[in-house]
């Protein structure tokens, strides 16, 4: 971890093993860039039935044409800093928070007060207003005990039991490279362990296939194609098919959240229908419709019920204790580990 690494550095990384990726999505990047001003145009980094419940529930209730491109949040991130001075987007909601404090380092962030802000905590929004959060989401397991048994496989309870090599390509987790729901399990990860590159190359040696986005393990796990997923919990409690019975577990040895963000961007196409956005999902009907769209993610709002301050005041879970911040600071240098010391081409 003592080499050196820069942010454009990672952003060439990304490139070069999401080519692909980006190639496929060229056509949609295309048509969403040259979307008239007087729409709204979002840069997404949820899973994709939130992004279209946020698009139409806002497009609904204000009147305002919502478009939206989602993009795994460390893409996304990619994306807003390659673009700097060529205003593509309004706004950036999704995704973990520490993302956002480097996008607001990168000078790609325009501070905002929404309408809602002092009702949400101080530790869950940026304190020059540059970002807040809009959800939260605690990370776990995501397990189908029907793969398990079927092929005797071990049942995790926690992360060290993610290294027994009968997991090997029974485990479903996405790459740090792309993801940011993956750089949050990898950092947890380094909390917990005295010789955390030993653990997470036993960990990440079990995946059978690395995912871009954060939210697709659950999915695999619910296809029967993994037996567990490292993800955020709600992801595995959305509405899968009815015979698919999943499992969610928090690991034993302590886990972390995220705090989903929203914030807008420099440059902005429409500055003002921007802000509207972002007052609009500071309110319960923003924070509230993950769980219109089937994911139980937490509001942030202190004011609103079940929001995630109280689950983390009240829930038995091991929760680690950190700030955006002080995860930003460490990204560059576990993604610069994980690139050079895991294998992602699986």
């Amino acid at each position: 971890m003592g080499r050196g690494f820069t942010a454009p550095h990672l952003a060439t990384l990304i490139s070069m093993r999401t080519r692909a990726l980006v190639t496929a999505l060229f056509a949609a990047i295309l048509l969403t860039a040259c979307a008239p001003s007087n729409d709204l145009l979002f840069l997404c980094s949820n899973e994709e039935s939130v992004c279209e419940q946020w698009r139409a529930d806002f497009e609904h209730d204000s009147g305002i044409p919502t478009r939206f491109l989602r993009l795994p949040t460390s893409e996304a991130l990619a994306r807003i800093t390659s673009e700097r001075g060529k205003p593509e987007f309004d706004a950036w909601v999704g995704g973990p928070s520490e993302s956002y404090v480097l996008a607001d380092k990168r000078g790609l962030l325009e501070p905002y007060r929404p309408k809602y802000f002092d009702s949400i905590p101080n530790q869950f929004k940026d304190e020059h207003a540059a970002w807040f959060g809009v959800y939260g989401s605690v990370l776990g397991f995501c397990i189908n005990p029907h793969v398990l048994a079927e092929n005797n496989l071990p049942h995790p309870t926690g992360w060290k039991d993610l290294e027994d090599p009968r997991l090997k390509t029974w485990i479903s987790a996405s790459s740090p490279l792309t993801s940011g729901t993956a750089f949050t399990a990898l950092w947890t990860q380094t909390q917990l362990f005295d010789n955390p590159e030993e653990h997470l190359e036993k960990v990440y040696d079990n995946v059978g296939r690395f995912t871009h986005s954060g939210t697709a393990p659950a999915s695999a796990v619910a296809a029967g194609d993994a037996g567990v997923a490292i993800t955020f919990t709600p992801y595995c409690e959305q509405d899968f098919d009815p015979n698919v019975d999943l499992e969610v577990v928090f690991p034993n040895e302590g886990t972390f959240y995220e705090v989903g963000a929203a914030a807008l961007l420099v440059g902005s196409r429409s500055e003002s229908k921007a802000k509207e956005f972002l007052d609009w999902l500071s309110s319960a009907r923003g924070q509230q419709a993950m769980g219109r769209a089937g994911i139980p993610q937490s509001p942030i709002n202190a004011d609103l019920p079940d929001n995630l301050q109280q689950f983390l005041a009240s829930t038995n879970v091991k929760v680690l204790d950190a700030t955006a911040p002080e995860l930003a600071e460490q990204r560059d240098a576990w993604l610069q580990w994980s690139f050079e010391y895991l294998e992602f081409s699986k």
